[in-house]
């Protein structure tokens, strides 16, 4: 019994540790030092694998669960990931200002006497995703390689690779052409690696 309770108290612990580490992670000024160091250094300590050179803007929100970020991404202010279903994030993507990533639903189904159960499903986001401002992906949604989601898009099924998508909720609106994504491979291949060829103002269209 007292081991049960160790087991409990260092449970509750770890979960209020991770709590802790990620509400400071979220403050801090619009800095590149907070952004790529500062940010992601707690997030690492929360549990979060993150890769390299990941920029993390400022009031963006995550919640307990696995959380998995690739090489070279950049998370724009204000964002929300709901991490209790798992979230995964490619290399090179780009999510824009309060996209929020909603991996736990409920069922539709009242229960008699007591709330609806909630439901959990992992995201996944591929390699090379930009995801518009304002946009919000669903519960099990697999977004492909080089997908491009419109800003306010609400996603509910899964994005094809290589297609644009928009609308509530969000349907193809057009696909992008393979050659461009050739061409961007040549282009990657001569891109510098270090976090101080990637200056705060470069991002401000996303």
């Amino acid at each position: 019994m007292p081991s049960f309770r160790k087991f409990l108290r260092t449970l509750i612990f770890g979960w209020q540790l991770h709590n802790l580490l990620s509400y400071f992670a979220s403050f801090g000024p619009n800095l590149d030092i907070f952004n790529y160091f500062f940010r992601p250094g707690l997030l690492r300590l929360a549990g979060a694998t993150i890769g390299r050179h990941v920029s993390i803007m400022p009031r963006v929100q995550v919640t307990p669960g696995e959380l998995e970020i690739g090489d070279e991404v950049f998370i724009n202010s204000d964002c929300r990931f709901a991490c209790g279903g798992g979230i995964q994030i490619g290399d090179y993507c780009q999510i824009g200002n309060r996209v929020s990533l909603e991996t736990i639903d409920h069922q539709l189904m009242p229960v008699v006497g007591g709330k609806r159960p909630s439901e959990s499903a992992p995201i996944h986001v591929e390699d090379h995703v930009w995801i518009g401002s304002g946009a919000i992906v669903l519960p099990g949604v697999t977004i492909g390689e080089g997908a491009v989601v419109a800003a306010g898009a609400v996603v509910t099924k899964d994005v094809s690779a290589f297609t644009v998508v928009g609308g509530v909720p969000a349907k193809l609106l057009r696909r992008l052409p393979v050659n461009e994504r050739q061409e961007e491979k040549q282009w990657e291949a001569k891109r510098p690696s270090s976090p101080s060829h990637y200056p705060y103002h470069s991002f401000q269209h996303h």
